[in-house]
């Protein structure tokens, strides 16, 4: 059967009207911020923004060890006490510091720097957004800069999106009278990092 050139444009246009017509009918299906997400996520934001002081126990798997290993956290104020362990404590990163200055030892070396992201980075090829993560693991965005969130009804944040990194949360905790993080997913350009939390504790 021959067509016309006219009849296969106008063919054309009435399919790409329905591409485009399904395209946006995707779009709608997208998660949006529901008003009681919304309300509650502004509730529960007042109340985390509140926390500066936690100890996090967990398991985290990322390149440092080719595999999962152990974390302890204890976040005080600016001041950070960060443990990172292979299974069997074979490998081992302690970073010790705040805002200005911070100690980042192996069981082979120890450095002292005021940019210990770049140290980690060049030395032991693990890239941490420190100063964004200690806001992020208790399921806020940090202050500074846009962030786009997806909220459950509960509003609890799904996933964010923050200086060229992505956060995923995919479950959460009891910890005290708050519920926080227990399953994270987070993606930067250099690195992803899953983090398990077994415990929150020394919360205020």
């Amino acid at each position: 059967m021959t067509v016309s050139g006219r009849t296969a444009l106008n063919s054309s246009a009435r399919l790409a009207a329905v591409l485009a017509g399904t395209l946006l009918a995707g779009c709608s299906l997208l998660p949006k911020h529901s008003p009681e997400g919304e309300r509650q996520w502004q509730a529960r934001r007042a109340d985390l923004e509140r926390i500066e002081r936690f100890t996090l126990q967990g398991r985290v798997a990322a390149g440092l060890f080719g595999g999962s290993g152990t974390v302890h956290w204890r976040q005080d104020g600016a001041r950070y006490d960060l443990r990172l362990s292979a299974p069997g404590g074979t490998q081992a990163v302690r970073i010790q510091g705040d805002d200005r200055r911070a100690e980042v030892r192996t069981p082979q070396e120890r450095w002292t720097t005021d940019q210990p992201e770049a140290l980690l980075r060049e030395r032991l090829g693990l890239a941490l957004p420190l100063a964004q993560l200690r806001h992020w693991v208790l399921g806020r965005p940090a202050p500074g800069s846009e962030a786009s969130l997806e909220l459950d009804e509960s509003g609890h944040i799904t996933a964010l999106e923050q200086d060229g990194w992505e956060l995923e949360i995919a479950e959460y905790m009891d910890a005290g009278a708050r519920q926080l993080p227990r399953r994270l997913r987070l993606e930067g350009p250099e690195v992803t990092l899953k983090l398990v939390v077994d415990a929150w504790t020394d919360l205020p």
